[in-house]
């Protein structure tokens, strides 16, 4: 939460954050791209603008999976309509 808040970027509870963040690297995981996830992120959550949601998927890859920092390519997956966020 010390990134999150250090970035200006808030949230409601600390482990909904942290749901959040496992999801954005599951659907990274999944094949899903660095953009589409940021761009799913947007419209599930009013008011994320693209430079927080961008700013919150980094901090997620750092915190969760660094295997996807700097767009590290996820192994090859079949095609998925594109992510949702609860």
């Amino acid at each position: 939460m010390t990134a999150l808040d250090k970035a200006g970027i808030r949230y409601h509870t600390g482990s909904e954050a942290v749901a959040i963040g496992r999801r954005a690297c599951q659907l990274l995981g999944q094949g899903h791209s660095e953009p589409d996830v940021v761009n799913s992120m947007i419209q599930h959550n009013a008011g994320f603008s693209t430079d927080a949601a961008t700013t919150f998927t980094q901090i997620a890859e750092s915190s969760y999976c660094p295997q996807h920092i700097g767009g590290a390519p996820a192994p090859a997956q079949p095609y998925y309509p594109p992510p949702e966020f609860p």
